[in-house]
């Protein structure tokens, strides 16, 4: 259900928004004061949210940080 921050998807995929991968990870905007979309939690506690500097969004983790999660609504992921 997630890969390594450090796969070329992942890397492809917070590159920008509109790279062909851009989807193929769950992103979610801040709220307008910053914070994560909404309160999940990660498995290991603490926010199921990591902010991503490159693309300005939050991208979601059920894990570490270090593995943020494929967006399986997207029929090229689950291909």
């Amino acid at each position: 259900s997630h890969t390594a921050d450090i796969h070329p998807w992942f890397k492809e995929s917070r590159s920008s928004r509109t790279n062909p991968k851009a989807d193929w990870y769950v992103w979610a905007d801040a709220r307008p004061d910053g914070t994560p979309p909404n309160n999940w939690l990660s498995i290991f506690g603490g926010s199921a949210w990591q902010w991503d500097t490159s693309r300005q969004q939050y991208y979601m983790h059920n894990f570490l940080a270090e593995q943020p999660d494929l967006n399986f609504h997207n029929s090229e992921v689950q291909d």
